[in-house]
């Protein structure tokens, strides 16, 4: 995770895939082990299975969660954790992607999303995302299916540890 100042544009300036070293330096690993531990023989786990409370409370904040939509040509955000508020600055919960301005946050959600329910599995990938005030973060995230029938996907569990962002540094 690096932080530097950065004029002009904001939101996600690039993306690449995250190693996994990276996943667990920022404590997401666990997570990705407790998905596969869902899918009980299913090739995606169920969202009935999902738990909260089997996720690290310290996570819960950087989660978001989105129905498909015409097989991903638009979402629902179904949750939108507190930290992603206070970190980008918007709250979308219970709308769709296409109606907010979400200042570029989520675009890489319609790039990332064909990859994952193409896939059936999780993936990792490192944002370099700059906030409004010209600070440029890199942030890992995961971005999990999940399935109504366990097999084809219709939603998306991204996590991001993003309290480690609203830390003041000195």
């Amino acid at each position: 995770m690096s932080q530097r100042s950065s004029p002009g544009k904001f939101g996600v300036i690039s993306s690449r895939e995250a190693s996994r070293q990276e996943l667990e330096g920022v404590g997401l690993i666990g997570v990705i082990d407790y998905w596969e531990s869902l899918r009980r023989g299913d090739m995606v786990p169920r969202w009935q299975y999902f738990d909260w409370k089997d996720v690290h409370p310290k996570l819960v904040p950087g989660i978001a969660v989105y129905d498909i939509l015409e097989g991903g040509k638009d979402f629902r955000v179904r949750f939108w954790g507190t930290a992603a508020t206070d970190l980008f600055g918007f709250d979308p919960s219970g709308q769709l992607v296409s109606d907010v301005n979400h200042y570029g946050v989520l675009t890489n959600l319609y790039r990332d999303a064909p990859k994952v329910m193409a896939a059936a599995k999780p993936i990792g990938t490192v944002h370099t995302f700059v906030l409004k005030s010209g600070i440029e973060l890199e942030i890992p995230l995961i971005r999990l299916p999940f399935s109504e029938d366990g097999q084809s996907v219709s939603k998306i569990l991204t996590l991001e540890n993003l309290r480690q962002h609203l830390t003041p540094r000195g």
